[in-house]
């Protein structure tokens, strides 16, 4: 099956530690992904990564404690699905 996967991240700062939550998706249907594992780095060393989570059973993930900085995301699609290729 191919289907492509849609982040959407909402940061909730706080003074020193932030909150990273959001939700996977499926780009195509919009249905909400299980088990996609979501990795952050910090913008300044994009291959470092500093944490990692995965989508629960209705495709939520949660950070919490993050430290404040720019972070990009990676993710790893669960079987059955392919990222597309930018």
């Amino acid at each position: 099956m191919w289907a492509g996967i849609l982040m959407v991240a909402i940061p909730l700062l706080a003074a020193e530690s932030a909150t990273i939550e959001g939700i996977a998706l499926n780009r195509l249907t919009q249905v909400a992904v299980p088990g996609v594992t979501i990795k952050l780095a910090l913008l300044s060393a994009p291959n470092e990564q500093i944490y990692t989570v995965t989508s629960d059973a209705e495709g939520e993930f949660r950070i919490e404690n993050a430290k404040d900085g720019d972070y990009v995301a990676s993710f790893d699609p669960p079987p059955g699905y392919q990222v597309p290729e930018r």
